[in-house]
């Protein structure tokens, strides 16, 4: 399976700056980003990777960036499996409801 390859822009650049990515090496810690980060659903964003939040369009090109919030990095931190499963799907009905217990 061929790796996919990201570009940033020069917007993005300027942004990482701002949040603390900088130097010689930013551009290509950027690009290490974009390839480990993960699809999220976020009302900004499409991508994220530790406390950072991204736009990567479906070419690679990584057209946004900034840093999550305190209170966004503990949603999406605190998360479990089930959680995002429950939002991308309706309430079931009292019909079709499963009740599932965990043992410890």
């Amino acid at each position: 399976m061929a790796s996919k390859t990201f570009k940033i822009t020069p917007e993005v650049l300027a942004s990482a700056q701002r949040v603390g990515i900088y130097g010689e090496t930013a551009e290509a810690r950027l690009l290490q980003m974009a390839k480990l980060a993960a699809r999220i659903t976020h009302p900004d964003a499409t991508h994220r990777f530790r406390q950072y939040i991204m736009v990567i369009q479906d070419d690679g090109t990584v057209t946004w960036l900034d840093r999550m919030s305190q209170e966004e990095e503990r949603y999406y931190t605190n998360r479990k499996y089930d959680d995002r499963r429950v939002d991308q799907w309706e309430a079931p009905s009292a019909a079709d409801e499963a009740i599932v217990t965990r043992k410890k």
